[in-house]
C-alpha cells in the first residue's frame, strides 16, 4: 500500500510535482515535468497553481515559481519540514479521515461517516470500497460498522500509518495519557533499558494504540504459526513482559488480554527496542532462530562465509515483520537501490529462503521493502570492502600551499574512502607535490605533480588519478 493511495486525485498530482523536485533538481522544464508525472498540460498547470498556494500558506519562504515560460523552480527554506507539509494534505484527504474515524470509534455507521465528512452515503460507500481494497493487503476489512481482522494486524496497521504520516509534534499531542508514561517507566526500570527519544516516541504511540483498542476487543484471531508461538511463549523476555502487562491490564475487565503481551513483544523486536547487547537478546530462542536466517540471507547477498553482526538488528526487524505481519505501507513510492536491480539472481535466492523459512504469503509491498533492505546491505557491504586510501599533500606552510590544500580537499571530497591530509612521516597511497625535489623525505606508493594552476583541468586530472588509485587496489 502506498501512502499516496489515501490522497484525493488533485492532491496526488500536487504531491507528485513536489516529489519530482525533491528527487531531481530545484529547476525543472515544465514539459519534462508533465511527461514524468504523466498528466495533461492544463492539469499540470492547475496542480502547480494549487501547490504554489499551499506552499505559501504553509511557509511564506517556500516558493514555487516559473523562471521563464519553459522552467519551474522550487525554493524551500532550510527549516522546511516535508513531513509536516505532506501531513497537511493527509488531514484534508477523505480516505485518511475515514481511517482515523474508524480508529476512533468502536462502531461507526455509514450515516455518521457521511455526516462527519460532509458527503453523501453513496460517496462514503464508494470510498470504503477503495479503502477495503487497500486494507486487503493487511488482511483487514471494514464492514457492519467496524473493522474486522486480527487484533495484531489492526494495531500493526495503525502504528505504521501514524508513525509514518504524523509529525513528531502532533504525535506528542496524540499521546498524553499518564498511565502510558508510568508503564514505560516500569518497563525501563524492570529490564534496565534506557530508551532514547525516538524509542520513547515509538513505544508511547504503540501503547496508545494498544490502550485505545482495548474496548474494541472481541475474541482475538490468532494467526501466529504454532511452532513460533511455542518459541515465543518460552522466551524469558516475553514471560517477564507478560507479567508486567497482566498487572497493567488488570484494571480492564477483559478476557484474553495476555495477547497484548504477544503484540508488544513482537513490537519490541520489529522496531529494534530490544537491545542487542542485553541478556534478553541472547536468551531468546526466537531471536536466535531469526539470526540464523539473517546469516543465510547475508551470506547470499555478500557471497561471504562469515557474518557481520552490525546488520543483525536491521535484518531482524524486517524479517519479524514478514513472519508475523501482513502488509506494508510504503511512504517512499520510488525506492532506489533495489537488490533485484543490482543482481536479480541473488534476490531470487533470498526470496526462496524467505518463502521457505518465514512466509509464503508475502505482499508486493513487503517484497519491495525487503528488496530495498537487501539492496542497502549490498551497497554498505561493498563500500566497507573498499580500502581507505591515504592522500598526502606536501605543505611548505606558504599561503599558496594552504590554498592548494583546500583546492585538493574540495576536488576529492565527493570520493568515498579517500583521506586527504598534509603530508607527515608515514606511507601514502598518493603523494601530491609541486616538484620532485619536494618528495625526497616522504614514503609513498604513487606520485602526483601539480601543474601549478588550480583549474577545472587540474580538478579533473586529480579525480582521474584518485580513481585510478582506487581501481588499482
Amino acid at each position: 500500500m502506498q501512502l499516496m493511495d489515501l490522497l484525493d486525485k488533485d492532491q496526488k498530482i500536487q504531491v507528485k510535482i513536489l516529489v519530482y523536485f525533491l528527487r531531481n533538481e530545484k529547476t525543472i522544464k515544465v514539459k519534462e515535468l508533465a511527461e514524468q508525472i504523466d498528466v495533461s498540460y492544463p492539469t499540470l498547470q492547475k496542480g502547480i497553481s494549487t501547490l504554489t498556494h499551499s506552499l505559501q500558506d504553509f511557509d511564506q519562504k517556500a516558493v514555487l515559481a516559473k523562471k521563464n515560460s519553459d522552467f519551474l523552480q522550487l525554493d524551500l527554506p532550510n527549516d522546511f519540514s516535508v513531513k509536516k507539509f505532506l501531513y497537511t494534505y493527509l488531514e484534508q484527504a477523505i480516505n485518511y479521515n475515514l481511517l482515523t474515524d474508524i480508529y476512533q470509534e468502536k462502531e461507526i455507521s455509514i450515516t455518521k461517516l457521511a455526516f462527519k465528512n460532509n458527503l453523501s452515503e453513496a460517496s462514503i460507500f464508494r470510498r470504503l470500497k477503495t479503502i477495503n481494497r487497500l486494507l486487503a493487503e493487511f488482511d483487514l476489512q471494514f464492514k457492519n460498522k467496524k473493522l474486522y481482522g486480527s487484533e495484531l494486524q489492526i494495531q500493526f496497521f495503525y502504528f505504521q500509518l501514524f508513525k509514518g504520516a504524523i509529525p513528531e509534534s502532533h504525535l506528542k499531542m496524540l499521546v498524553t495519557d499518564p498511565s502510558i508514561k508510568n508503564l514505560m517507566q516500569v518497563i525501563e526500570d524492570h529490564f534496565h533499558f534506557q530508551f532514547n527519544k525516538r524509542q520513547n516516541q515509538l513505544l508511547s504511540l504503540r501503547l496508545h494504540i494498544l490502550q485505545r483498542r482495548l474496548d474494541y476487543r472481541q475474541v482475538p484471531k490468532q494467526k501466529i504459526p504454532v511452532d513460533m508461538m511455542k518459541q515465543l511463549e518460552q522466551d524469558p523476555f516475553y514471560q517477564e513482559l507478560k507479567n508486567i502487562m497482566t498487572r497493567f491490564l488488570s484494571r480492564f475487565a477483559l478476557s484474553e488480554t495476555e495477547y497484548e503481551a504477544v503484540y508488544l513483544f513482537l513490537f519490541f523486536i520489529s522496531e529494534g527496542l530490544l537491545p542487542q547487547k542485553s541478556k534478553w537478546w541472547k536468551l531468546s530462542a526466537l531471536v536466535q532462530y531469526f539470526l540464523s536466517i539473517n546469516k543465510k540471507i547475508y551470506q547470499i547477498i555478500t557471497e561471504e562465509k562469515g557474518y557481520d553482526p552490525t546488520f543483525a538488528v536491521f535484518l531482524l526487524q524486517n524479517h519479524i515483520k514478514i513472519a508475523f505481519y501482513n502488509g506494508e505501507i510504503i511512504f517512499n513510492e520510488q525506492r532506489t537501490l533495489l537488490l533485484s536491480d543490482i543482481d536479480s539472481q541473488t534476490m531470487n535466492q533470498c526470496m526462496s529462503v524467505v518463502e521457505k523459512k518465514l512466509s509464503r504469503d508475502v505482499s508486493h509491498a513487503q517484497w519491495e521493502m525487503l528488496d530495498h533492505s537487501y539492496g542497502l546491505i549490498w551497497d554498505i557491504y561493498q563500500r566497507r570492502q573498499q580500502k581507505e586510501l591515504l592522500v598526502g599533500v606536501v605543505d611548505d606552510e606558504s599561503l599558496q600551499a594552504e590554498e592548494t590544500f583546500r583546492f585538493i580537499k574540495q576536488s576529492l571530497a565527493g570520493m568515498s574512502h579517500i583521506i586527504v591530509e598534509k603530508a607527515e612521516n608515514r606511507r601514502y597511497d598518493l603523494l601530491i607535490a609541486f616538484s620532485h625535489s619536494d618528495v625526497q623525505e616522504f614514503d609513498y606508493k604513487s606520485l602526483y605533480l601539480l601543474t601549478g594552476t588550480l583549474s577545472s583541468f587540474e580538478e579533473q586530472r586529480l579525480k582521474q588519478a584518485a580513481k585510478a588509485m582506487i581501481e588499482g587496489n
